[in-house]
């Protein structure tokens, strides 16, 4: 299925007077997600789809949840946690020589439901009892533009796929068997395993909707992930982000992201700490 430049511009141009929000995504991005849409509904014409969008506002709500990128998993891309641990036991072994709290403040933007920001508390946490430091004041803000995610993050129940990349002792450690629903049997009625988080983790992971395109960023943070969104933003909307992103951190603080992104930092204050892994930091001068 295929749609003319001119039927394109049609939708765009009624999504945009419907209040949707189309203008910060790539051009390719947005073509992809709306053909979608249209062979998923089978509006055979531009018009019978914006007839479509117009008349249903569920139809309205599945396009915006198939332009959010909630695809995620616990510790994907493995080896890139490797470079998160060091970066963590850096961090805090700078603020304990400066003779400051060892603290960390961290922030999981598009957090989608979840995988990422409990991710990220895990080898937080691990890094605070390698170093010996008990009751760790750690706070990871999670935020997106994708209130069920959200929610469904704030629930903090995972599928076995879902968690098939935790190493055997972290999931032992930080993950409690239930179902679905959070009761105490082990799967659901199509014979999938369930797993919540532990509170230990659950504790210091904050949900909250946050839009970085229009939203101020948050302040202070000692790293922020913003891993496989600038992918799908045009080239003037990751210049913002990436200007909200260096502001966001504090002097030092480290920038995660996706193995797939390769940003032009030129002009900005950041340099590479582990490139491969696509971890950057702010210059502290």
């Amino acid at each position: 299925m295929e749609i003319s430049e001119n039927e394109f511009r049609m939708i765009m141009k009624a999504l945009s007077t419907m209040g949707i929000k189309i203008e910060s995504y790539k051009l390719d991005f947005l073509r992809r997600r709306i053909l979608a849409r249209m062979m998923a509904t089978r509006s055979k014409t531009a018009m019978d789809y914006i007839y479509l969008l117009r008349k249903n506002p569920e139809e309205q709500k599945a396009f915006l949840d198939s332009i959010s990128i909630n695809v995620s998993e616990f510790f994907r891309d493995p080896l890139v946690w490797d470079g998160v641990k060091l970066a963590f036991k850096e961090r805090i072994g700078e603020k304990i020589v400066s003779g400051l709290e060892p603290t960390l403040r961290i922030w999981s933007v598009g957090c989608s439901c979840g995988e990422e920001p409990y991710t990220i508390a895990i080898v937080a946490l691990e890094v605070f009892k390698e170093l010996g430091i008990p009751q760790p004041k750690l706070s990871v803000q999670a935020t997106d533009i994708d209130r069920d995610a959200l929610r469904k993050g704030n629930n903090g129940i995972f599928s076995e796929s879902a968690i098939k990349n935790i190493p055997r002792g972290l999931k032992t450690r930080y993950l409690l068997e239930c179902d679905c629903l959070g009761a105490s049997s082990l799967t659901d009625r199509s014979g999938t395993m369930y797993y919540s988080v532990s509170d230990e983790v659950k504790k210091v992971v904050r949900f909250r909707y946050h839009d970085l395109v229009v939203d101020p960023p948050m302040l202070f943070m000692d790293a922020v992930f913003c891993r496989n969104l600038l992918i799908y933003l045009s080239q003037e909307t990751q210049k913002i982000i990436i200007g909200k992103l260096q502001t966001s951190l504090t002097k030092g603080g480290f920038l995660v992201l996706g193995m797939n992104e390769v940003i032009m930092f030129e002009g900005t204050s950041f340099e590479a700490y582990d490139s491969r892994n696509r971890i950057y930091r702010k210059k502290s001068l």
